[in-house]
């Protein structure tokens, strides 16, 4: 079957999956607590939505060694990590 649906869904796995390694690369390698634009910045990543939406759910799961600081309001929320 031709499913041009399962396909554009691949692609757009595949993109958020690359902002999360940008993301958190940056994160680890900065040492100190940034918010999500701060990260998305210094990844060269131009979507700081999603960059947020990465980091609020590394937060969430212990596995990736990602705390946040401040949960008062997305543009504020300060995120660190553990350096891998």
């Amino acid at each position: 079957y031709h499913q041009p649906g399962v396909e554009a869904g691949k692609r757009a796995a595949a993109e958020v999956l690359a902002v999360q390694r940008a993301a958190l690369a940056a994160l680890r390698a900065s040492g100190e607590a940034l918010t999500a634009a701060e990260v998305a910045a210094r990844a060269g990543i131009t979507d700081v939505e999603t960059v947020f939406k990465v980091l609020r759910r590394a937060s969430a799961n212990p596995d990736h060694g990602v705390q946040c600081a401040s949960w008062a309001s997305p543009a504020l929320a300060k995120f660190s990590a553990n350096s891998r």
